[in-house]
């Protein structure tokens, strides 16, 4: 059997309520729920936003790519083996 994951939020929402039953329609493990009620709330680590809209960040990621693809070949050009 696979090992299941769930969303860091559904787990808190468990611990903190202290009921196991709180997601029946997720079914997850009475042993697993009553687990993490036990453990008590996770603290969640986040990254702040990069304050770059989704566009800048693309063509950022375009640009640095171009580069990391073209310095192998200008290498090459300039030293040929």
């Amino acid at each position: 059997m696979a090992k299941r994951t769930y969303d860091i939020r559904v787990r808190n929402a468990i611990a903190h309520s202290g009921n196991a039953d709180l997601f029946p329609e997720l079914h997850i493990p009475r042993s697993t729920a009553l687990q993490w009620i036990r453990e008590g709330v996770k603290e969640v680590v986040t990254h702040p936003s990069p304050g770059k809209s989704c566009d800048a960040l693309i063509e950022e990621n375009a640009a640095v790519w171009s580069t990391t693809i073209t310095i192998p070949f200008q290498r090459q050009l300039q030293f040929p083996g």
